[in-house]
This record gives structure tokens, sequence and C-alpha cells, in this order.
């Protein structure tokens, strides 16, 4: 089968559930689908799915309300202004959305920002015995909601900048490590273990993160999500976000800039905290 560049994209996302800018084309609904309307989104969604769409929206607004308040210094208002963000509720799996995975796109541009965020609806899921999404599913879907509502702000973020690298020139773990990252803290339900779990894997394995031309991890999301954390506790929340802002030409050097430190210094700082409890 034949597939056009937008759709190579897609299935790269589904596999790695990586998020897919370039070639950019908005995606239709289908005719029966219905929208709902907001300030911040458009939430599209399939006939018999209002349920699922009303529990979303729930979602995607505490989302907003608690990554805004990680972006508070830079006016979240501001970032977002103007913007057009879809949200789909896919009725099956399929390339851009599984109970594994949700897909965002968009056109990574300035002016005329626009992105996709695609999810699978809820009653899609392997669900509990009444039909129902059980508490875990839910737990997993919000926090797929902050991730990718995280990503848009980032991206708006380094958009803004005047020079530097840019948002795609990002090493893997960091790029998605940071969105999984607020999706962990700001998870659901307080006694969420999403980072824990993830320290834990990396605890038993210390092969899953190297110290060797940067930084290589096995899996982006989960290893660069401990590293995300490993950076805030060492060097606090406004100079990881420096690393986005920074004007230097490549994210090595901005890495490295914004902490005011070497990856022999990281890997050191690195070592210590891992036995920290």
């Amino acid at each position: 089968m034949k597939l056009n560049r937008l759709t190579v994209l897609a299935c790269l996302a589904a596999i790695a559930g990586t998020t897919a800018m370039a070639w950019f084309v908005p995606t239709n609904a289908a005719p029966d689908w219905k929208t709902a309307h907001t300030a911040s989104y458009n939430l599209h969604f399939g006939p018999g799915k209002e349920a699922d769409a009303e529990i979303i929206g729930k979602f995607l607004n505490a989302a907003y309300e608690r990554i805004a308040g990680e972006f508070r210094k830079h006016r979240p208002e501001d970032l977002l202004e103007g913007i057009e963000l879809n949200v789909y509720l896919h009725p099956r799996a399929g390339d851009l959305a599984s109970e594994q995975h949700a897909t965002m796109l968009s056109n990574l541009q300035k002016d005329g920002y626009k992105a996709e965020i695609h999810m699978l609806t809820l009653a899609a899921y392997d669900n509990g015995r009444d039909g129902s999404p059980n508490e875990r599913k839910q737990d997993y879907a919000f926090r797929q909601v902050v991730h990718e509502v995280a990503a848009v702000h980032v991206q708006r973020l380094i958009l803004g900048k005047p020079t530097g690298w840019r948002y795609d020139q990002a090493a893997p773990w960091f790029l998605q490590g940071y969105d999984e990252y607020l999706s962990g803290i700001h998870g659901r339900r307080t006694e969420d273990t999403t980072l824990k779990n993830y320290r834990d894997r990396i605890r038993f394995d210390q092969s899953r993160v190297r110290f060797a031309n940067g930084i290589e991890v096995r899996n982006p999301y989960s290893d660069g999500a401990v590293l995300v954390k490993f950076l805030h506790d060492s060097f606090g929340s406004e100079a990881v976000q420096n690393i986005w802002l920074s004007p230097e030409p490549t994210f090595d050097r901005a890495l490295l800039a914004a902490l005011d430190t070497s990856y022999s210094d990281l890997e050191a700082r690195w070592r210590r905290w891992q036995t920290v409890q």
C-alpha cells in the first residue's frame, strides 16, 4: 500500500508514540460526528459517544489548568492566543490512536498555529464487566491528555523565541520525556505512581540510560521522564524551562548552557541522584 508523507509520520507516531509534526494536513471529522466547541479546543466525537466526550472534556479542562500553572511565568493565555486545537476521539484503534498511544500533529507555525490530538474513545477500551472504562484506564487517558496539552504549550513557548535551536531538534528523551514528566506529576490522582515505576525500571536496569556522546535512553518516554525529573530535582523547574528558551544553536549546547554544567557533571549528579530514595 502506498503511503503519503503524513501517513508515514502517523504510522511512526503509532509505533513509537512520537509527535508527528511535518507535512501537517488538517483532519476532517466524519460527517456524522459531533463537535463540542470551547474557547481552548474543539472536541470531535462519534455518534453515541457523548459520555466519553464529557469525560475527556473534563480531562482537557483540568490539563489546561494544571499545565498553565507550570508556564505561569510565560503568560499561558498569551502562548495559546489565536491557536487552533482539534481533539479527535477515535471509535476504534488505528494508526493515530489506540489503548497504547495517542498522537499529536502540529504545523509548528508561530502564526496560524494548528494542532490535533488523536485519542481512542473510552468506550473502545477493553473495559470492565459493566462496559465502562475502569479507573486505571481513565487514569491512563488523563495522562495522555496532559502529555499532549503540555506538548502544545511547549511548542508555543519555543516558537515564540527569536533565535536558537528549534523544537524538532530536541533529543527525543527530552522532547517526549518533558511532557511525560508533566503528565506524571499532574496525574488524575495524588497517589499516581507512574514516575516511581519508571524510576524503578532504571534502578533495576541501569543500562536504560547511558551517558555516551550526550545521553542515550532505551525509551524516550519513560526513561526520558525520569531524566527530566532528575533535572528538575537537581536544577529547578525554571532552569529546565530555560533549555527550551535558550538562544544556543543546538539542543546539546542549550542543555549545558541553561544548566551551567557539563555531561561529565550531569553523569556524576545522575549517579548520586539514583541512590536517593
